[in-house]
């Protein structure tokens, strides 16, 4: 008999953005779901962003009958089951420590960060480049591999190593406002060498902020050629990676924190990360219920890899007037399916017309 494993997760999705009450993540021995974001917008059609894992690897080419849904015990027809990535816009900042004490190793990350955007290669997707020492700077604007590789790499190059501290909480909280109004999945990929001491906010500031908006932080803690077993030893010293910090704001935020002292590994972490962001499902399913006084609906969400059977209970909230406007009929010539129809048939209409007068 396989093993199945439920959960009761709280998800407070609406049209927008969700605040999460409960990290939103199942997991079996060797499979795990994490459900990122989910939307409403398009009531009663319902999306709902997620990573599936099995022993602790991306997994790719699963099909709707993976999945099945209900919603207040009710059986729902799943629309689709898409890899979001290749659907739909990925919003990235990717964020570089330049302190002095990453001078020596700066080249070989801006290397290791140049081939992590160059893999990003579908025109919907979206990169911007930030730096920081005691100040967070801005090196591009938000642009698209395919079309400005030049200008990205240029903007990454354009990094050097300087300054006197490590603002690394500012940088990772001006990413997130850069993001949170944007469309499609929103991402902050940020580097250190070092602990925090310019910040002008704290460690649950920011990431409630990326809680809030829905924004997984995927930290690096990289331990370059400066770090000494001395220096890595002495915890009264304002440059050593505080991993503890960078598990809380990854843990809080659906990310991941890494940590390396190899450059060669270095490229394999950013190239790890590129994985789980190409590996999300968009799983859009139909509700059958309008009745406007349900605001919350219980979702009941099972996942089937194997000999692993996951169920994951969820709420979503959606408000009266997007329920309302889903009952108005629509328009003819408001829904493009419909217009060519009605065209198609009036030309044969006229076609009909014009034989019998012949």
């Amino acid at each position: 008999m396989k093993p199945f494993y439920t959960i009761i997760i709280l998800l407070i999705p609406f049209v927008g953005l969700g605040q999460k009450n409960i990290n939103p993540i199942i997991e079996s021995d060797n499979a795990n779901v994490k459900i990122l974001n989910a939307f409403v917008d398009t009531f009663p059609n319902i999306s709902i962003y997620l990573i599936t894992e099995k022993n602790n690897e991306p997994i790719f080419g699963l099909k709707k009958n993976n999945f099945s849904v209900k919603e207040d015990d009710k059986s729902c027809d799943i629309l689709n089951l898409k890899q979001k990535t290749n659907n739909s816009s990925v919003n990235i900042v990717v964020v570089i420590d330049k302190s002095p004490s990453i001078f020596n190793s700066i080249e070989e990350i801006k290397t290791a960060a140049s081939n992590f955007i160059s893999l990003f290669e579908s025109n919907l997707d979206s990169i911007h480049i930030i730096g920081f020492n005691e100040n967070v700077t801005t090196h591009s604007k938000f642009l698209n591999f395919q079309k400005d590789s030049m200008d990205l790499f240029t903007s990454i190059n354009s990094i050097y190593s300087g300054g006197n501290g490590t603002a690394f909480y500012d940088a990772i909280d001006k990413s997130i406002n850069m993001l949170k109004n944007k469309n499609g999945l929103n991402i902050v990929v940020a580097l250190t060498d070092g602990v925090d001491n310019s910040s002008s906010k704290d460690i649950k500031q920011i990431t409630k902020n990326a809680s809030d908006s829905r924004i997984p932080v995927y930290t690096i803690g990289f331990q370059g050629k400066n770090y000494t077993k001395k220096r890595m030893n002495r915890t009264n010293n304002p440059d050593t990676i505080c991993i503890s910090c960078l598990d809380f704001i990854s843990t809080s935020t659906d990310g991941k924190r890494y940590n390396t002292s190899n450059i060669n590994q270095l490229e394999n972490i950013y190239s790890d990360i590129y994985k789980k962001i190409a590996s999300i499902y968009k799983l859009t399913y139909k509700s059958s219920n309008f009745i406007e006084e349900d605001t919350i609906r219980l979702v009941n969400l099972n996942f089937k890899i194997d000999d692993d059977i996951l169920s994951i209970n969820s709420f979503y909230n959606v408000d009266q007037e997007t329920i309302r406007e889903s009952k108005k009929p629509t328009k003819i010539f408001e829904n493009k399916n419909l217009y060519i129809l009605t065209i198609t048939l009036a030309f044969i209409v006229v076609l009909i017309f014009v034989y019998k007068k012949s």
